[in-house]
C-alpha cells in the first residue's frame, strides 16, 4: 500500500510539472487538437496566381499542390482600391469561387473543383492591384457553443503581376483629350468598341412554372409592354467563356460603367439618371451637363453542351485575351438553335390590342397592379423583340400606356402604374385622358409654294382626310398658353411623326378642312379640368378592366359588382368592416375598390356606407335599387 502511494504522489508532482501556469481556452484545445492530429499546413505547399484575363483583377489561375483551396486564400495588403462596401483597403481577397461548375472547363475533381494543376480563384470586389500577396490560412475554432472561422497572415507571399478594375481599364486606355468631357466621351468610344450586351450559356431543361401567360409594364420611361411565359429553366450552367469577359452590358450596367468613369476621372463630377431614356445619363462637371450612356451589341444566348467551342483545360495558365473572349461569344450567339417554347397558348401583341379596344384598366403584376392601356391605328404597327424563356417587349406603335397622366380620376405615374393617393395638387400640369370626344382622325401632305407677292414660302397642304368619330383623347399641357391640348398620337392617321398642334388645327379649320366646332375639343381649360374632378378616384382602384397578371387566362375580364369593396368577389359584411376603416383613416385599408361609391355620385362617403350597411342588415328596397347582390 505504501509504495502504491509513493509511485501515485511522484506521477502527480510529474504530471504538476508539465501543466502552464494557466490553462488554454476552449478554442486552443479545439487547435491544439488539430494539430495533433498531424494535418499539414498551408504554408508546405507551393503557389502562384495568375490573372486569367490581365491586366483585370477579377479572376485568377492558382496553381498549388494543396489539395483543400478552402483552406488558404490571398489578400492584397498594399491595393490602391477601397472595398466598395467597408469603405477601407483591407478585404481585398483572393479566394477559392465556390460556385456552380463551368461546363466548358476540364476539371480533375469535380468535388472540390480542382482543375489541371490548381483552381480558379476570383476578388469578388475587384480591389487588388496585384503585386505581392500574402498568402492566409483559415483557422476554424470554438468560441464557447459555435464554430468560428478567422484568417490568419502566414510569411509566405506570392508575386502576381500588375492588375486594374475595369474603370480603370477604361481610363487607363481611352481616356484621351485635354478637357473631362473630351477624356469622358474618348472613354464612351472605346467602351462602345469593347463591350457585348450579355453572354451565353448552357441552357437547361425548359419547364412550365405557371399556369397562364402574363403581360405587365416596364418601369423604364421609354420602354413599353411586356409579355413574360410561363416558362422557365432550370440546370443553366455558366460558361467561363462568357464569365470572364469584363464588359457585358446592358441598358443599365452601360450607363453605371460611365457614371463610374465620369466619378474616377474627377471626384467633382456628377451624375444622374436621364429622364427621357434609362440607358442615359447626365454628367454634370463644372457647371456644364451632357449625356452618356447605350448598351452593348450582340446578345448571347442558351446552347446545349455540345455546342461548346473551346474546352479550358488548364494545360496552362489558360490566360486569354479580351479579343479571343469576343471571337468566342460570337461564335456562340451566332450557332442556330432550335426553339424549345411551347408555343401553343402563347400570348400576342395583337390579342392584347383587340382585347382593350379603345382602352382599358389592366390588372398587372407589378407596383400596385393596375395601369391603362389603349389603342389606336389599326393594329398593323405591332410587334416584339424576344428576350428570356419566351418573353418579348412591345416598344411602342398602334398599343399605347398611360403615363404622367391622369385617367379616370387616378394619377399614373412616371413608371405607368397607379400612384394611390396623389392629388392632382401635385400633377397639375401633366396629361390627362378623356373618354369619348367628338372629334376626328385627321391624314394629310404638305409642301412650301414660294410666294412672289410676301417673298416667303406658304405652307400648301394636299391630300387631307378627315374622319369624324368619338374617340378617347389624351390632352398634354401647353405652358406657353397654360391649357392642355390633344395629342396628335390620338388622332393622326399615318404620318404621325408631324407636328400638329392646335394651331395646324386652326390653319386647317381656316382653310374649310375641319370644322371649326371640333376646335374646341382640341383644347381644355382650367374650368373644364376642374370640373372633372380629376383625382376623385386617387385610392379606389378600378371596377372593371381586364386580367393579365398571369392568375387567370390572358385577357379575362374583371368586374366588381356594387358593394365588393374589397374585391374579394364576395358582398358581405368584410366589405362593410373595410368600408368603417377606409372612412376611419385606417392606413391599411387606405384604398378600396371604385364599388364602394354605392349611389353612383362619384364620391365615395358616409352616405354611401350607410346604403350598403342597409342593404346587408335586408332593409326592403336597397339592395334592388342598388343593384347590390346580396
Amino acid at each position: 500500500m505504501k509504495l502504491k502511494k509513493l509511485i501515485s504522489a511522484a506521477l502527480a508532482a510529474a504530471v504538476m510539472l508539465t501543466i502552464p501556469l494557466s490553462l488554454p481556452d476552449s478554442s486552443e484545445l479545439f487547435m491544439m487538437s488539430a494539430s495533433a492530429e498531424g494535418t499539414k499546413d498551408v504554408t508546405d505547399y507551393t503557389y502562384t496566381v495568375t490573372p486569367l484575363l490581365a491586366p483585370f483583377n477579377e479572376l485568377f489561375y492558382v496553381k498549388t499542390d494543396n489539395p483543400d483551396p478552402k483552406s488558404f486564400r490571398f489578400i492584397d495588403k498594399s491595393t490602391k482600391y477601397k472595398n466598395k462596401y467597408t469603405g477601407d483597403n483591407v478585404t481585398t481577397e483572393i479566394e477559392f469561387y465556390e460556385d456552380d461548375l463551368f461546363a466548358d472547363v476540364k476539371y480533375e475533381n469535380t468535388e472540390t473543383m480542382r482543375v489541371k494543376g490548381g483552381y480558379i480563384f476570383w476578388s469578388s470586389f475587384h480591389n487588388v492591384d496585384g503585386g505581392k500577396l500574402v498568402l492566409q490560412k483559415k483557422t476554424v475554432y470554438k468560441d464557447g457553443w459555435y464554430t468560428q472561422t478567422r484568417w490568419d497572415d502566414t510569411d509566405i507571399t506570392v508575386k502576381t503581376s500588375a492588375v486594374m478594375d475595369d474603370v480603370d481599364y477604361l481610363i487607363k486606355n481611352y481616356a484621351k483629350g485635354d478637357t473631362f468631357f473630351e477624356k469622358l466621351s474618348a472613354v464612351q468610344t472605346g467602351l462602345d468598341s469593347e463591350c457585348l450586351y450579355s453572354g451565353s450559356y448552357i441552357r437547361g431543361q425548359v419547364y412550365r412554372a405557371a399556369d397562364y401567360w402574363q403581360a405587365y409594364i416596364s418601369p423604364y420611361v421609354d420602354q413599353g409592354l411586356y409579355i413574360g411565359s410561363p416558362y422557365r429553366r432550370k440546370d443553366n450552367k455558366r460558361l467561363l467563356a462568357s464569365y470572364l469577359f469584363p464588359f457585358f452590358l446592358d441598358s443599365i450596367s452601360f450607363p453605371a460603367m460611365m457614371g463610374a468613369v465620369a466619378e474616377r476621372l474627377d471626384s467633382k463630377a456628377e451624375f444622374k439618371w436621364s429622364s427621357y431614356a434609362h440607358y442615359l445619363i447626365d454628367v454634370t462637371y463644372n457647371g456644364e451637363t451632357r449625356s452618356y450612356g447605350g448598351a452593348g451589341e450582340g446578345d448571347g444566348q442558351g446552347i446545349t453542351e455540345d455546342k461548346i467551342a473551346y474546352k479550358y483545360t488548364f494545360k496552362n495558365s489558360e490566360a486569354t485575351t479580351l479579343d479571343k473572349l469576343r471571337a468566342l461569344q460570337k461564335t456562340y450567339r451566332e450557332i442556330k438553335m432550335d426553339d424549345d417554347i411551347p408555343r401553343d397558348d402563347e400570348l400576342t401583341w395583337k390579342q392584347i390590342y383587340d382585347t382593350i379596344a379603345p382602352g382599358a384598366w389592366v390588372k398587372g403584376s407589378v407596383g400596385s397592379g393596375y395601369y391603362y392601356w389603349y389603342n389606336k391605328g389599326t393594329g398593323e404597327n405591332l410587334g416584339g423583340e424576344e428576350f428570356g424563356v419566351g418573353s418579348n417587349i412591345y416598344w411602342g406603335g398602334d398599343l399605347k400606356w398611360a403615363r404622367n397622366c391622369w385617367v379616370d380620376g387616378r394619377y399614373i405615374d412616371g413608371t405607368k402604374d397607379w400612384a394611390v393617393g396623389e392629388t392632382f395638387e401635385d400633377h397639375s400640369t401633366d396629361k390627362i385622358l378623356v373618354h369619348a370626344v367628338p372629334f376626328f382622325e385627321l391624314k394629310y401632305g404638305y409642301d412650301y409654294d414660294y410666294n412672289y407677292d410676301t417673298g416667303k414660302y406658304d405652307k400648301v397642304y394636299a391630300d387631307v382626310e378627315v374622319t369624324e368619330k368619338v374617340m378617347d383623347l389624351v390632352y398634354e399641357y401647353d405652358e406657353e398658353n397654360d391649357r392642355w391640348e390633344a395629342d396628335s398620337a390620338c388622332y393622326m392617321k399615318g404620318n404621325s411623326w408631324y407636328s400638329t398642334n392646335y394651331d395646324t388645327l386652326k390653319e386647317l379649320s381656316d382653310l374649310g378642312y375641319i370644322n371649326k366646332k371640333y376646335l374646341k375639343s382640341a383644347i381644355l381649360t382650367h374650368k373644364q379640368v376642374n370640373a372633372m374632378d380629376p383625382d376623385r378616384s386617387t385610392d379606389l382602384f378600378p371596377r372593371s378592366g381586364f386580367i393579365y397578371d398571369g392568375t387567370a387566362a390572358p385577357g379575362t375580364p374583371f368586374y366588381y359588382a356594387n358593394g365588393d369593396v374589397n374585391g374579394d368577389g364576395a358582398v358581405d359584411t368584410t366589405d362593410l368592416a373595410w368600408f368603417a376603416r377606409y372612412l376611419a383613416g385606417w392606413t391599411d385599408y387606405s384604398f378600396l375598390c371604385e364599388s364602394a361609391d354605392i349611389d353612383g355620385d362619384g364620391n365615395v362617403t358616409t352616405t354611401d356606407y350607410s346604403l350598403l350597411a342597409r342593404a346587408l342588415a335586408g332593409w326592403k328596397g336597397y339592395a334592388e335599387q342598388y343593384e347590390i347582390p346580396v
